[in-house]
């Protein structure tokens, strides 16, 4: 599992599309992370999800290099 939270959380929180979301979702709050399988490779999964409405947004990243494998939301009303 990647150690810190907050370095995964930031990275996510790094990339456009996650800044979308946040700017269409202000009041949000991160998921946990999850431990999967991607690619056929540990990876490391962690989002997003709107206070307010079904909103959210998934980051899947490799588990030791943290490159972003896919990036996936939806919006759910």
């Amino acid at each position: 599992m990647v150690g810190d939270r907050e370095s995964l959380g930031s990275l996510a929180l790094s990339l456009p599309e996650v800044r979308r979301f946040w700017r269409e979702q202000p009041r949000m709050h991160q998921l946990p992370q999850r431990e999967i399988e991607a690619d056929g490779q540990p990876a490391v999964a962690t989002g997003f999800e709107s206070v307010t409405g079904r909103a959210r947004v998934d980051v899947v990243v490799a588990q030791r290099t943290f490159n972003v494998i896919g990036l996936y939301s939806t919006c759910r009303g």
